[in-house]
């Protein structure tokens, strides 16, 4: 009996336990980075997005010299929540995530309009 307890008391006490060490992994912090298309939902955990606007692109043509890099504005949907403007390399806060939207393709062409649907965005999720 003895000897059953001690093996009962070493399997709790293990790294591979599921007792107070799973707890504290599911606090864990987390870095992540996903693709959504233009008008397609996103879903991380409790947050969900999609980009619904393309609010500006003034990003420099792949094939032109410019004196500034531009900017892309996206407007997101955000479930249960108000939408939101991303804008290129800055980090938001939404639903205690930080979301940054990192990088846009296709990548602009001079004289060439983007059609929003040909649109995929990358997102970078971060919970502090």
């Amino acid at each position: 009996m003895t000897t059953l307890l001690m093996l009962v008391l070493a399997a709790i006490a293990s790294p591979g336990s599921t007792g107070a060490h799973a707890t504290a992994s599911a606090h864990a912090r987390f870095d992540a980075t996903l693709t959504v298309p233009f008008g397609r939902e996103i879903r991380f955990n409790n947050l969900a997005l999609r980009p619904t606007r393309i609010v500006e692109d003034s990003r420099c043509p792949t094939d032109a010299q410019c004196v500034w890099a531009g900017r892309l504005r996206v407007e997101f949907a955000v479930r249960g929540r108000p939408p939101v403007i991303l804008e290129s390399g800055k980090q938001v806060a939404i639903a205690g995530m930080r979301v940054t939207l990192t990088d846009a393709s296709p990548r602009k062409r001079a004289g060439q309009t983007i059609v929003p649907r040909d649109y995929r965005f990358t997102l970078r999720l971060q919970k502090p």
